[in-house]
This record gives structure tokens, sequence and C-alpha cells, in this order.
């Protein structure tokens, strides 16, 4: 949360990279990130599946083609894909946790959601993922986990607070009463 964030320079570079190197996975990997944060959901998935079709095996690629496909609320595909890179689910890294535990939030699957989440952040104690759960509980309609996950990531870098103010993906939630004052008490 604490460094500069230039998107437009992000996308550029990104794009910029994949056509220096059409085989640079990460590229392709960090654009559909990007794309699916900027909330262009159809843009993250044309990216991925590009990338596909040059590394259809790409772990890198796939994960993110899953993040973009939850939040594209294309729930199944999302968990093929996961399935896909973990190898039937017995090789479940932390980001696939997340978008699995993303999964159940969407099917209101709330205990198993936070199950997951939890084991996400004991294992890879980071902002970041309080962020992550944060934008899923609150697009899921749970402002109380959501701002909770919100509080985790202010109280470790107070600079997620400018973070969650300026990038589009927290956009829908901002006006929410709760999210607000927590982001003007955090200024």
């Amino acid at each position: 949360c604490s460094h500069d964030h230039d998107p437009a320079r992000a996308e550029n570079l990104y794009r910029q990279a994949i056509l220096i190197d059409p085989r640079l996975a990460p590229a392709y990997a960090n654009l559909v990130y990007h794309d699916h944060f900027m909330l262009r959901f159809d843009e993250a998935l044309r990216v991925a599946d590009a990338g596909l079709k040059i590394l259809p095996d790409s772990p890198a690629i796939l994960r993110a083609r899953s993040s973009a496909l939850m939040f594209a609320d294309r729930l199944d595909e999302a968990e093929h894909d996961i399935e896909t890179v973990s190898h039937g689910g017995k090789d479940l890294g932390v980001q696939d946790l997340w978008v699995l535990g993303s999964i159940d939030a969407k099917r209101g699957l709330r205990d198993r959601a936070a199950a997951r989440f939890d084991e996400v952040t004991r294992r890879y104690p980071d902002p970041v993922w309080d962020l992550a759960i944060a934008r899923v509980y609150l697009s899921v309609g749970d402002v109380s986990d959501g701002v909770k996950r919100l509080e985790a990531a202010l109280k470790v870098d107070p600079a997620c607070g400018r973070y969650v103010s300026e990038t589009p993906a927290f956009a829908p939630y901002r006006t929410n009463p709760r999210v607000a004052a927590l982001l003007t008490a955090g200024r």
C-alpha cells in the first residue's frame, strides 16, 4: 500500500512487456489483475485468454484468470481454473485459497469462506490479502466483515487507506457510511 501507484504507466509497461516477449506469463497475469482492479473484467478475460493461447498451461495466467472470472461472477469457471492449477485441490496456494474463499462468499457459504480467508492471512500475513478479502466481502454486501478486514490492513499500513480511496476496485463501496468513516478516520 505504501508505494506509489501509477495505473496508466503500469498498464503501458505490462503491454510493452507482452510485445517484447509474448511468452512472458507474469506480464499477462499482472495485466489481468490490473484490469480487474480497474473494473474492466471483459478486458481482463480477453488478456488472460490471449496469454493462454500462447501459454496454455501457465499457472500464473490461470490463477489471474480465476480471480477475474470470480469478480465477473463466473464462479464455476473460476473454480475450474483453480482445480486445474492446484492439481485437483491437492496443491492449493494462498491465492488459490483466496479465490475459493471468494467463490464460497459469493455462494453464501460464509463459514467456509471465513475459514479459507483466515488460512490465507495465516499463511501470508500481509495487508494486501486483507484488502483483497475486504473487497470480496464488500462485493457480497457483507460490510461488517469487509470493514474488519479494511481495519486490519490499515492497522498494519495506514497508507492502505489512500490505496482504497483511489483504486477503482473499491469505488463501489467508498460511499458506504462505515467504509467512508474508516477512510476519513485514517487521514
